[in-house]
């Protein structure tokens, strides 16, 4: 979310910029006459219109939050904050008051000549006729976004495409199951729980350098124990890659997760929203200490920043 509205934010203040920049190398002068007043008191009004639909929007968006979190669950609330509908809507917003209030500054100061002050009334129009779209479009997009329906509706389709990518790579990047030596070792996990994710490259990885074929016995979403094996080795191996297989992707699925459940609690939880922020930024921390692998500390980098924008 925090890209679009940066992005929108500058090319609104980059336009309202070029409009003062261009309007004295224009080859020609516009006729008829428009006063300077005319121009700033229609920004002025953008400008504080744009301002209580901001916060309009934040307050729908956050209780649309924490209404999937109490009727659905909290897994949910990142398939909302994914919305673009809702996404373009604020940053829209927020670029039309970014774009006034560079307009009145630049007003204000005299940068504007005559012919600057008529192509700045023309941006201004574009921008209303946009925000007028955005607007209706977001109040229909209202009457749903957060719904119990709406929520079963995202779930479903989220669930449909996890099931499409798993129907088109069923052995998640590794070679097709073939039968397991009786004599490979089994390497068990230290606690009790369910796979979430199989780093397969980096099983490749470890594989490779310790000369080995790894079986994987269960895919995600598997409840496993200590009594269960998560591989079997092919091969031999020491200790340190056997512990390196058990925690392979481990530690970077269950950060990620922490973060999102994190975020989630943030927006949730307003009276909390300063600790739980401290303990994000001290997993982020955590994180970036610790990942030695360039693969997934960059797909920590990504999941953090949607959950935690700057």
């Amino acid at each position: 979310m925090w890209f679009r509205a940066v992005a929108i934010s500058l090319a609104s203040v980059a336009l309202a910029i070029l409009v003062g920049v261009i309007a004295p190398w224009l080859p020609y002068e516009f006729g008829g006459d428009m006063g300077q007043d005319s121009v700033g008191t229609i920004l002025q009004i953008m400008a504080s219109s744009m301002l209580a639909v901001t916060a309009f929007s934040l307050s729908a968006m956050v209780s649309a939050y924490s209404s999937a979190t109490q009727l659905a669950t909290p897994r949910a609330t990142q398939l909302l904050m994914d919305d673009p509908t809702s996404q373009n809507a604020l940053s829209t917003f927020l670029g039309a008051f970014v774009f006034s209030i560079v307009g009145i500054i630049g007003l204000q100061t005299g940068v504007y000549g005559h012919d600057g002050r008529i192509i700045l009334f023309a941006a201004t129009v574009l921008i209303v006729i946009l925000v007028v779209v955005t607007l209706l479009r977001w109040i229909a997009h209202l009457t749903t976004f957060g719904r119990m329906a709406d929520v079963i509706d995202r779930v479903e389709d989220a669930a449909t495409k996890a099931m499409a990518r798993f129907a088109a790579d069923p052995h998640l990047g590794g070679r097709p199951a073939v039968p397991i030596p009786p004599g490979a070792t089994p390497v068990t996990g230290n606690r009790t729980g369910y796979v979430t994710h199989v780093d397969v490259p980096a099983l490749g990885r470890i594989a490779v350098r310790a000369g080995a074929t790894i079986h994987v016995t269960v895919l995600p979403g598997s409840m496993v124990d200590p009594a269960r094996d998560l591989i079997r080795i092919e091969g031999t191996v020491d200790d340190a890659t056997r512990d390196d297989l058990r925690e392979s992707g481990g530690e970077t699925e269950v950060t990620m997760r922490l973060t999102g459940t994190l975020a989630a609690l943030h927006a949730a939880r307003p009276e909390a929203r300063l600790s739980i922020r401290r303990l994000a930024d001290q997993c982020a921390a955590r994180a970036r200490r610790t990942m030695e692998d360039a693969d997934d500390l960059a797909a920590f980098e990504s999941s953090h920043t949607r959950g935690w924008p700057a």
